[in-house]
């Protein structure tokens, strides 16, 4: 899973998010059903990050993965937010 086309797929998968918040944040029209939709969108990228996070876990072990990896290291504190994000998202949902 540490191969250079899978670390390239990672980081181009990352730009990509991180251009679309940027995008997100110069578009002057926003409605309810625009934001909704772009939050829920982007807590599925996330959760696709955290299970890549949970696999490297699991293959390289916890161990290993923190001293081999030190992305494992920000996609934690990443992930931390990202549950109480989500939390709160679920909750006020139905309120947006």
């Amino acid at each position: 899973m540490n191969t250079p086309h899978y670390e390239l797929l990672q980081n181009i998968s990352s730009l990509i998010n991180i251009i679309l918040i940027v995008v997100n944040d110069f578009r002057e029209i926003k409605t309810a059903f625009y934001i909704k939709y772009w939050m829920l969108s982007m807590t599925i990228i996330n959760v696709l990050f955290l299970l890549e996070s949970v696999v490297d876990i699991l293959v390289f072990g916890f161990i290993k993965a923190y001293t081999e990896h030190l992305r494992i290291y920000f996609e934690t504190i990443c992930q931390i937010l990202n549950a109480y994000c989500i939390i709160g998202l679920f909750n006020d949902y139905d309120d947006l």
